[in-house]
């Protein structure tokens, strides 16, 4: 699937200056399962090609609605996206951040790294309340294996 989502066109931000990761350097995947008001769920896969603080990347960002009335709907694209460390929570407290710079710029995505995962904050950079799971797990990073 990754290989398809890498032949996607690359996202459009006139803002922005996107950079590519070394050659040999294997994307940091997340993969979660986030709600959806008209389907089932949203499986959600980042693959990372650069971790580099404040420096634009390329990132593959891929959608899968599940269940929807039409099966499953399959999304993705190669985006940019910048990881900084900023405030959120309503300037309460400092984090590294994801922000994802789609095509559609009205729909940038923020993401907050924890430990071993990314959780989805909403436009303001504030966690969503919710009782539903707004997180991706990390599935794979180069530091991992063995």
């Amino acid at each position: 699937m990754v290989a398809v989502v890498l032949g996607m066109t690359a996202c459009q931000n006139p803002d922005t200056k996107p950079q590519t990761a070394p050659p040999n350097s294997p994307p940091i995947q997340y993969v979660g399962h986030l709600p959806c008001a008209d389907c089932e769920s949203i499986t959600t896969t980042i693959a990372l090609n650069s971790t580099a603080i404040g420096e634009y990347s390329d990132v593959v960002f891929a959608e899968i609605y599940e269940g929807t009335s039409d099966g499953d709907q399959p999304f993705a694209e190669v985006c940019t996206a910048v990881i900084v460390n900023r405030w959120y929570q309503d300037s309460t407290r400092e984090g590294k951040i994801l922000t994802l710079f789609p095509e559609d710029q009205a729909n940038q995505q923020h993401y907050l790294f924890q430990e071993s995962s990314l959780l989805k904050l909403d436009r303001d950079l504030n966690k969503i309340e919710s009782t539903y799971p707004y997180e991706l797990t990390l599935t794979y990073s180069p530091e991992t294996e063995e």
